[in-house]
């Protein structure tokens, strides 16, 4: 495999910044960040306010903060709300945090009030610690404060505290009083406080709980929740999640990302850095199954595109010519996110190339391993202490990685590995490339798991899995395609809980639509995929191809069959008929039983054959949006002269003309791969010379001239009978 030529800043690694404008926004926390600062503009701060902004490590937690401040610039700009940003990681130690705390309320608060509050805060802050270095480095706050800045001790502040004749409560009511009077809000943004220790993290809670309430302050902070209630827990048996409660009066969980958001990202990041997959047909499907299963399956945050990100960027170039794209990207993702499986896999090559159900000694009469004893020292070696989804997926991956380890883990005795492919496609699973690999090893787009679930109980009834899949096309995603992705995606990840007595009303189901969800909205942006339909295919997969045995799927499918739609059971009869006869570039599909039987392969065939010849009697297929192509395969099963008959006869019909011109020309960027949609990059579809035994050229040309000369033609079917005639001149 040649190296790819990267953009000039592919290998540019990425500085993980926050964001500051919702034009910036990929994972789609703008809408989140406007309710909070809509909130915070209403909110009674009269008595003071704490809220919190709260999600996992890396989920976006700092980005959100500054989208919220963006959206609070027409207040900040009329000094109605006053913005203060405290940065506690700059401190160390409970002393500088509660120093530096102190100072940046007198700095940005006290700028505001008279001479006595600001003494107040000061004495405030001095009888919250009692260690003397922090009462000598208030002394800087009764002057020009600066944050961070802490001077040296002063004896005579020390005992005018000391001597102080008000009390903290006297001393916050003088506060109070004068914050009160303010006519604007003063907003504190503490972010990372989960980046802190914990002794540090719990001060920031306690200067908050005891003495941070004070009016028209409004407090925004920024943790993990989980971790924050884990540290409280162990320091507060008796209180854990109840003091943040007391604490916090709103916390607001950060929305996940959007899985193809965090997908999207990662794919630009690999066609950017890596290029694009393969061009053969098998290998091309393969990275997306890879992807799929491992990396799209690992990713989480928005950190975790980064560091993927750094570490592809720094470790590429060195492999490239060496390495197959899909696995290395996999083996990466498992170092990053799996630590302890990609460990595993590094120390165990001779297990995952040396599989054998035999045991013995040379010269010793070998013996049989008991099948239950393989696959526990597999799951010892490869999956121990990992458990739920984390397991799936690296089970999952090495199967992918390693196919000899489905004589293990899977249901199928596989003998004939193609080896020779392996090492050809510079795969893991080749002995000889397998060293390459470890070179660098020094939202409201999302599926919930109420949709999920309810879709999975209809799993039984077909007319309502129908239902369920034609709704889905209807929903739109805020960065394009539909709902019909996500859950062909989701139900293939979680298609384990589909019974076995479900599987034959869910496939009748899903076949009787596959035609509708094959819209051109879900098919890749940044790879040309087949969409949908091979979305089907993959969920039809994992849905039986370890389940059940040859002679069960092959009994399936053909019951679900009898409901195809006629396109994916096109589909599905080719996928089916090309296991038993592979081309070269196909050879990888020995590698596993076929799907289902030859015999039944061809009866497939027959069916569509069958339906086609119904659709073209009824003059459905020439509705069908995809009707040239179901043309070409019309013709490959059958006699080229049966469909040049027919179609022969369709063209003295006008709407078919004008479809026919229509679907004659493709809009194919062939640098991008992104269909553009625009005019000057129209060209005849590549396909148009194999039709030509199908279809008489001479006399379409003169049908389509023959309604151009007609006045009557609409304005939109002139353009397409225009278009068709001026890119077949072209071409």
């Amino acid at each position: 495999m040649a190296a790819t030529e990267a953009p000039q800043n592919a290998h540019k690694l990425s500085s993980d910044v926050p964001i500051q404008d919702p034009e910036d926004d990929i994972y789609g926390i703008n809408n989140f960040t406007q309710a909070i600062a809509k909130s915070i503009v209403h909110a009674d701060a009269s008595e003071g306010l704490v809220l919190a902004v709260t999600g996992a490590w890396g989920s976006g937690k700092s980005s959100a903060c500054n989208l919220i401040l963006h959206h609070l610039k027409p207040q900040i700009d009329d000094q109605k709300i006053v913005p203060i940003t405290f940065n506690p990681w700059w401190f160390a130690g409970a002393e500088a945090l509660t120093t530096s705390f102190f100072q940046e309320l007198n700095a940005s608060i006290g700028k505001s009030l008279s001479k006595k509050a600001r003494k107040a805060i000061a004495s405030i802050g001095a009888r919250v610690s009692a260690a003397s270095p922090l009462i000598g480095g208030l002394a800087g706050l009764m002057s020009t404060p600066a944050a961070g800045a802490v001077v040296g001790a002063t004896a005579n502040l020390f005992r005018k505290f000391k001597e102080a004749d008000k009390t903290v409560e006297q001393e916050h009511k003088i506060l109070s009083k004068a914050l009160t009077e303010q006519d604007k809000q003063f907003l504190i943004i503490i972010d990372d406080i989960d980046r802190l220790g914990t002794d540090d993290a719990l001060q920031i809670f306690r200067l908050i709980k005891s003495v941070g309430r004070l009016p028209n302050v409004i407090y925004l902070l920024a943790f993990d929740r989980i971790l924050a209630e884990k540290v409280l827990a162990e320091r507060f048996p008796s209180e854990g999640p109840s003091y943040l409660e007391k604490v916090i009066q709103g916390a607001f969980e950060l929305p996940l990302p959007d899985p193809f958001d965090l997908r999207n990202s990662v794919l630009h990041m690999v066609d950017s850095i890596m290029g694009p997959p393969e061009e053969t047909e098998h290998e091309h499907k393969r990275f997306w199954d890879l992807f799929h299963d491992i990396t799209a399956a690992l990713i989480k945050t928005p950190r975790d595109v980064h560091r993927l990100s750094n570490a592809i960027r720094v470790s590429w170039p060195a492999v490239c010519d060496d390495v197959n794209r899909a696995d290395f990207l996999s083996i990466e993702c498992l170092r990053l996110f799996l630590p302890t499986v990609h460990a595993a896999i590094r120390a165990n090559k001779k297990m995952l190339f040396e599989i054998s159900p035999y045991h013995g000694n040379e010269g010793e009469t070998l013996v049989e391993y008991d099948e239950a004893f393989l696959v526990d020292v597999f799951n010892e070696t490869f999956l121990k202490d990992l458990s739920g989804r984390d397991r799936t997926i690296a089970q999952q991956a090495i199967l992918h990685l390693f196919p000899r380890t489905q004589n293990v883990w899977s249901r199928v005795t596989v003998k004939d590995m193609n080896t020779d492919s392996w090492q050809k496609n510079r795969r893991i699973a080749s002995e000889s490339h397998f060293p390459h690999y470890f070179t660098f090893s020094v939202n409201d787009e999302t599926i919930s798991a109420k949709e999920l679930e309810e879709f999975l109980a209809n799993a039984g009834d077909p007319k309502k899995i129908a239902n369920a899949f034609k709704k889905s096309i209807t929903q739109k995603r805020r960065r394009g395609g539909t709902k019909a992705a996500l859950f062909l995606e989701e139900l293939a990840l979680h298609q384990e809980a589909i019974s076995d007595d479900a599987v034959p009303a869910f496939l009748c189901g899903l076949f009787s639509v596959a035609d509708d969800l094959n819209v051109e909205a879900d098919a890749g942006q940044v790879f040309q995929v087949d969409g949908n339909i091979f979305r089907i295919h993959r969920l039809m997969n994992r849905l039986m191809r370890n389940r059940f045995d040859q002679a069960k799927r092959t009994e399936l499918i053909k019951q679900a069959c009898e409901h195809a739609s006629l396109e994916w059971l096109e589909s599905i009869s080719n996928e089916c008929r090309k296991e038993h006869s592979p081309n070269e570039e196909d050879q990888d599909h020995r590698e596993q039983e076929p799907f289902i039987t030859k015999d039944a392969a061809q009866q497939l065939t027959d069916l569509f054959l069958q339906h086609i010849r119904a659709a073209a009697e009824d003059l459905s297929l020439k509705k069908h949006r995809n009707m040239f192509w179901l043309l070409f395969r019309w013709r490959d099963v059958a006699d080229a002269a049966e469909v040049k008959q027919w179609v022969d006869e369709r063209l003295g019909e006008d709407d078919f003309v004008i479809t026919l011109s229509e679907k004659f020309v493709s809009h194919i960027d062939p640098l991008t791969l992104i269909s553009p949609n625009l005019d000057d990059n129209a060209t005849i579809r590549d396909d148009n010379a194999t039709i030509r035994g199908t279809l008489d050229i001479d006399r379409f040309q003169e049908r389509v001239d023959e309604l151009l000369d007609r006045d009557s033609m609409s304005a939109d079917d002139r353009s397409k009978l225009k278009r068709f005639k001026g890119t077949f001149a072209k071409d």
